[in-house]
């Protein structure tokens, strides 16, 4: 059974997400170290990581890495 998030963890959530929609993408560099820290602490306190933010942050991840590349001379 995985326990109903607190308050003090789901508002921090919706945040987030919400921040990250309104944001263009490549201006979320920052939300993602905030998502990932985010999904750190509640793994770190015990609590399942929602399937959609594990989602989240690896597709920020996937396109800040894919940026990089993208920026590399050849």
């Amino acid at each position: 059974m995985i326990e109903q998030l607190p308050d003090s963890l789901s508002d921090p959530i919706r945040d987030i997400e919400a921040r990250i929609k309104a944001t263009l993408p490549d201006e979320r560099e920052d939300l993602q170290a905030d998502l990932h820290r985010l999904c750190h602490c509640l793994e770190s306190q015990g609590y399942e990581v929602p399937e959609r933010l594990r989602l989240l942050d690896r597709l920020l991840t996937d396109a800040m890495t894919e940026a990089q590349f993208d920026n590399m001379p050849v």
